[in-house]
């Protein structure tokens, strides 16, 4: 499914990230290894694919002590934890971005409580393992 949202990309559409997601995936992926969860050829293919995502990324948002103090605000309103509170601070600051260039932003997690806080946000979820994922990525891709 996440491969659908790689190779079905569109030229308007800017994919994001924070650093701080390129650090915690590689650090559940290196758990998973050591758990020998998945086979240590397995993780170096995950590592090796996502550095041929990221290529794709329009924006790397930095993790700076504005970031994090954004982030500790959050927490005052969304109940997350640490980590997400500073995925979402991020997911905030590339909303205020596209909305001056009047573009959509749509955030790609499975993460219940992120989501929710996206959703009170008013931005727009996509989560890749709900049922009628594939269905709303078209429809989104078709209505842009």
């Amino acid at each position: 499914m996440l491969d659908e949202l790689f190779d079905g990309r569109r030229p308007a559409e800017l994919f994001s990230t924070s650093v701080f997601g390129v650090l915690e995936l590689k650090s559940a992926l290196k758990r998973l290894a050591r758990a020998r969860k998945i086979a240590a050829v397995q993780y170096r293919e995950l590592i090796a694919d996502f550095a041929t995502d990221s290529e794709l990324m329009s924006l790397l948002t930095p993790v700076d002590n504005l970031l994090m103090d954004e982030a500790a605000a959050i927490l005052d309103r969304h109940p997350l934890r640490a980590g997400d509170a500073v995925h979402f601070a991020s997911i905030l600051r590339v909303k205020q971005v596209a909305e001056r260039r009047q573009e959509k932003v749509i955030v790609v997690s499975s993460d219940r409580d992120l989501l929710d806080a996206c959703m009170q946000e008013g931005i727009t979820v996509f989560d890749p393992q709900d049922k009628g994922a594939m269905a709303q990525l078209k429809d989104s891709r078709d209505g842009s």
